[in-house]
């Protein structure tokens, strides 16, 4: 499932959410690491990656200095409402 808000006409980056999930899953198949439940990256934007289940994770991005930080805390508090959508 896909859901984006922001500006009228722009598209979220799909393709680079999809390789950052995968990428994640295939560094948690290294046993000195171990499965990842959370990214964050700062760089010119912000993103965050967090597992919801075993199955579906949700990746937040928006500028650098933005509210991500408060949609974590939000999401946190409604993780099984979430889960229970996507099933």
């Amino acid at each position: 499932m896909v859901a984006a808000v922001g500006k009228r006409g722009l598209a979220p980056k799909v393709e680079h959410a999809t390789q950052i999930v995968q990428t994640l899953e295939t560094l948690g198949q290294n046993p000195g690491v171990g499965r990842g439940l959370e990214l964050w990256s700062e760089g010119t934007e912000t993103l965050l990656l967090t597992r919801l289940s075993e199955d579906a994770s949700l990746i937040i991005s928006g500028k650098k200095g933005g509210r991500i930080a408060r949609w974590r805390h939000a999401i946190e508090c409604d993780v099984e409402m979430l889960n229970s959508v996507m099933r």
